[in-house]
């Protein structure tokens, strides 16, 4: 009783506090709105009360237009999609499109003036006739038209006639005590919107089952059918398929359209405490009801799904997932306060799924646990965003990162033993890379860790729009739900939940701001919460613990641990024993400063080993030294694992990777061996990869190692890698097989961007190339010849400067290289520009390349000079590409050409020089045409290049295979001079084609690695 008491008292003094400078706007709607499902429309009228409720005087409101972001590209929808590489929006026609007009804004009956935003279509500004007084209330009225966009590009639309009908109304902005926020509607970005009720009629063709925001009002006949759909449902046998005339399989329940109605029904829908309102619907809907009853006031909560049959299989089981939500999200924060949720399946693009009050959609799922696993979370979205009304497009993780935290803690309530891909028994390729031992909350840690390892992270106090696409899942979600996690294990489930239950009583049906958290945090806790709240929230420092002693005296074994990251925070130590795997708990520290120790103790007997967080509750940067054996003279060492393709990186053992590897080249024939890496995801510190194989042919060792040194300075670069590589094939057989081995050392630097949203790269690259060929020297002996054997030595020094600049539709990137060896020295240009013709879907590319020499030495030079084509692998001196006959004259494999150069197929001595050269390429794709393109390749030559015109072209066909990794030239058209070559030589048409392998781009190590972040 007396715990009871101090509650109270607590929450009355909360209550006291948040109301000395809190105020709250109240807005009251009214709507009548109309479904033209022939034209997927709506027009509707709606009346807003807007009380002010604020100490201050108004003389306008913002107000939100949001299904104008779908009007055009130059919204800031519009904008935000391509900038996240998505075309698909850029590309709609006009009819695909949305907007809402016919807008006559009146407040109290008098027409207003209304001003567009400068820079959004989605927002106005209404100027009320004379200023809006403290406690004053007005009457907003307007007609308003909304046509529907299809549902593809966010989350409000059409697919057919089933209709996703969010965002769709005009709706003031939200005026608190830091002003207006008046915003455009953003996929990557939710909302922040004002509470008060919603009345809702929506008038439709009365075969359409919907469901809305809010309760049914004098609506007995509707839910009458809602409860027959409900039994009609429970008896369908969803596993059955019936096979159609053409031999295809479908589900028993078909899934088309049905007339629709001629008849006409008007529900109402009524709603208190909600700050949006969205309403779905369709004429194929099944429908399943079921009932929660909550855990502190046992009051009893209608649950619903409705689902089409595409997904039945799944869906038909899925009442006690959105019952089970209801009931933990209560349990742990505060009942829910509605009298009915409902989960819809929805085929419009929402993501994984999208929430509103009372209500949330849900996308495709593959399989039940990852469907519970969205409803879920979208249904928790009740609370973290609909009860707790945080702004969301200022502070995200305060909806999205919380959500997922009580995401992640429903899993490990209610499926403990629950692995990454849940609980379902992991299939034989889950097991050979070991994600069957991946806890379920590693999920949002390794999010985290892929980003936090190159330094590419970013804040969780952020705003939404300024992540990066992979930050705003790494961070916002998986960020915050580790470390909210990591603060619940520090301080203990009960203590979280007063915290939370307390948050929630204070703060429901209002905006929450961080610091209002914090301080409900830190009065329950008792504790100083400013390491968690200003750093971990508001930095990216990490985290990170090390076992530095263990020493055993007097029967008691002291451990000492040290902080050697980059942030204050506690930290936990496990004892395990000889016959003990889970481990006896030493206790948390209190939170250390960095480069502080905590010694634990214990006296417990045969210890095998220490180590801190087994129960991984710590996101820690660096888990590989936590482990520290009680005794023996290598207490670190880890244990070496030789395992199969891969895994994820483990602080138990060290792991050596491995996958066979073979392939074939006419010098050493076939060639069988390994690839031996030390590490895929995320990147460590070195990374090595070693490929020693054996050609079947030339009976000689031969393969590739490269090895990289990563640092990610917080300066003027972002990324420093320090990388080398050395490569061993055949590449001559006559007279015998003869050797290369070329070795490159480079220091490559990129610049850091201010924005982490600026997807350019600015880099530097220097580099040191070392070839060593074997070869013959001709020596006369009488009437014989001997072949005395020499080794050619090219050694060429790069610096290379670079700059991408990555766009959906028109992307480019330019460099320059500078080229020194002792026998020349030229400069060098490369620019490369895309455009994407998005409705056609095809593209064009202009590469220009040019370049002049500094530095001649004569004869030796040769090698280095400018040629037309792109370069034979016996002109490849740097030894870069694959070629599959690098130095043979005729037949097939004599045909190959690397990927670059001057993009010429024929090699002719037209335009070989030592002088200058441009060079301008372009590829075009053939509408309707896949894999094809049109390529054209023009050049420019000194006048006095060996009588040749100034002036060279090629043009022909283009055919790309495998994301261009194999190319085929079939050249058309030639210069005069090129033409007079090939005729001289004899060449036959076919004998022109042209082909040429880039390996790069299906290297699965390199694609693993280089993840864009």
């Amino acid at each position: 009783m007396k715990k009871n008491i101090l509650f109270l008292l607590l929450i009355l003094t909360f209550s006291l506090r948040s109301q000395k400078s809190y105020f709250q706007q109240e807005v009251n709607y009214t709507i009548q709105v109309k479904l033209d499902d022939v034209n997927h429309e709506l027009d509707g009228n709606i009346s807003i009360v807007y009380t002010n409720n604020s100490p201050d005087k108004l003389n306008f409101i913002w107000m939100h237009l949001w299904p104008n972001a779908y009007k055009n590209n130059q919204t800031a929808l519009g904008k935000q999609l391509l900038e996240n590489g998505s075309t698909r929006f850029q590309s709609a026609r006009d009819d695909e499109r949305g907007c809402i007009d016919k807008l006559q804004f009146k407040v109290n009956g008098q027409d207003v003036e209304v001003v567009q935003h400068p820079d959004w279509i989605d927002v106005c500004q209404i100027f009320l006739t004379r200023p809006m007084e403290p406690g004053e209330k007005i009457i907003i009225t307007t007609p308003f038209h909304v046509k529907i966009p299809i549902g593809v590009f966010s989350r409000m639309g059409h697919i057919g006639q089933q209709y996703q009908i969010t965002q769709w109304y005009p709706k003031p902005a939200v005026y608190d005590k830091h002003g207006w926020h008046p915003m455009p509607y953003l996929d990557q970005g939710e909302f922040y919107s004002e509470y008060g009720s919603f009345d809702v009629s929506i008038t439709l063709p009365e075969n359409y089952v919907i469901k809305a925001t809010g309760d049914l009002v004098d609506g007995e006949k509707e839910y009458e059918w809602w409860r027959k759909k409900d039994e009609e449902t429970r008896k369908k046998n969803f596993e059955e398929n019936t096979t159609l005339p053409n031999g295809k399989e479908t589900p028993l329940y078909n899934d088309e359209f049905p007339e629709s109605s001629a008849n006409f029904k008007t529900l109402r829908f009524r709603q208190q405490n909600v700050h949006d309102f969205a309403w779905f619907a369709d004429k194929r809907y099944n429908m399943l009801r079921g009932e929660v009853e909550l855990p502190h006031s046992k009051r009893k909560v209608e649950t619903w799904l409705i689902f089409t049959n595409g997904e039945s299989k799944l869906w038909k089981d899925a009442v006690p997932y959105i019952n089970d939500a209801i009931y933990y999200y209560s349990l742990w924060n505060g009942d829910y306060p509605y009298a009915h949720a409902t989960a819809v399946d929805g085929a419009l693009s929402a993501g994984g799924g999208m929430e509103y009050p009372n209500i949330t959609v849900i996308g495709q799922m593959s399989n039940p646990f990852l469907l519970e696993t969205v409803i879920m979370h979208e249904v928790g979205h009740n609370w973290f965003y609909g009860i707790l009304g945080s702004n969301e497009r200022q502070h995200p993780w305060m909806d999205e990162g919380i959500n997922s935290f009580n995401e992640n803690r429903y899993i490990e309530t209610k499926y403990p033993k629950a692995g990454i891909l849940g609980e379902s028994d992991p299939a034989w390729y889950t097991r050979l890379v070991d994600l069957d031992n991946v806890l379920h909350k590693e999920q949002y840690y390794y999010s985290y860790l892929i980003g936090c390892k190159v330094r590419k992270d970013q804040p969780i106090e952020e705003q939404s729009a300024k992540y990066t696409p992979f930050n705003y899942g790494g961070i916002v979600y998986s960020k915050t739900a580790i470390m909210f996690d990591y603060l619940m294990a520090w301080l203990g489930e009960q203590t979280m939940d007063k915290a939370m239950q307390l948050y929630f009583d204070t703060w429901k049906f209002k905006h929450p701001y961080p610091e209002d958290l914090r301080f409900v945090m830190e009065k329950v806790s008792g504790k100083d919460l400013g390491w968690f709240f200003d750093e971990i929230i508001g930095t990216t420092r990490r985290i990170d613990f090390k076992i530095t002693g263990v020493e055993e005296r007097d029967g008691k074994y002291t451990v000492t641990v040290k902080n050697t990251g980059e942030i204050t925070a506690p930290v936990n130590l496990y004892a395990f024993l000889s016959a003990d795997s889970t481990g006896t708990s030493l206790g948390w520290s209190e939170p250390l400063a960095p480069g502080k120790s905590f010694s634990f103790t214990t006296d417990a007997k045969e210890v095998r080993y220490f180590r801190i967080d087994p129960r991984l509750d710590i996101p820690e940067y660096n888990r590989n030294n936590n482990i520290m054996r009680s005794r023996g003279i290598l207490k670190k060492t880890e244990p070496l694992q030789f395992k199969f393709i891969g895994s994820l990186d483990s602080p138990e053992r060290t792991s050596l990777y491995w996958v066979p590897a073979g392939g074939w080249n006419y010098y050493d024939g076939a060639f069988a061996g390994l690839v031996m890496y030390n590490n895929l995801i995320p990147q460590k510190h070195f990374e090595f990869t070693v490929a020693p194989m054996f050609g079947l042919y030339s009976r000689k060792p031969i393969g590739i190692a490269d090895a990289s040194l990563h640092f990610h300075p917080q300066s003027l670069f972002s990324d420093i890698t320090f990388s080398g590589r050395v490569k061993k094939f055949s590449y001559h057989d006559f007279p015998s097989s003869r050797e290369f081995m070329a070795f490159r050392h480079s220091a490559h630097f990129v610049f850091r961007n201010k924005n982490p949203r600026d997807n350019k790269s600015h880099s530097v690259t220097l580099s040191d190339h070392r070839i060593f060929a074997e070869n013959f020297a001709v020596r006369m002996e009488g009437a014989g010849v001997t072949f005395d054997p020499v080794t050619d030595e090219t050694v060429v020094q790069q610096f290379t400067y670079q700059l991408r600049v990555p766009h959906a539709i028109h992307g480019w990137n330019t460099g320059v290289i500078a080229e020194y060896s002792k026998d020349h020295m030229k400069l060098m240009w490369k620019g490369n520009f895309q455009y994407h013709f998005v409705r056609l879907k095809r593209s064009a590319e202009l590469r220009l390349s040019g370049g002049m020499f500094l530095q001649d030495n004569g004869a030796a030079a040769d090698k280095y000079s400018f040629r037309l084509n792109n370069a034979t692998g016996a002109q490849d001196y740097l030894y870069e590409d694959a070629f599959l006959a690098r130095n043979m004259t005729d037949g097939l494999l004599s045909r190959q050409i690397g990927p670059e150069n001057s993009n010429f197929t024929y090699d002719s001595p037209v335009g070989v020089n030592k002088k200058w050269m441009a060079s301008a390429h372009l590829r075009i794709g053939i509408p309707r045409v896949p894999l094809l393109k049109l390529y054209g390749s023009f050049a420019f030559i000194p006048e006095d290049s060996a009588a040749y015109q100034p002036t060279q072209f090629e043009a022909g066909v283009f055919l790309g295979i495998l994301n261009e990794t194999i190319t085929v030239y079939i050249p058309l058209v030639f210069s005069e001079d090129l033409a007079n070559d090939i005729a001289l030589y004899g060449w036959k048409r076919w004998e022109l084609i042209r082909f040429s392998l880039d390996l790069n781009r299906v290297n699965p190590l390199n694609m693993i690695r280089n993840l864009d972040l």
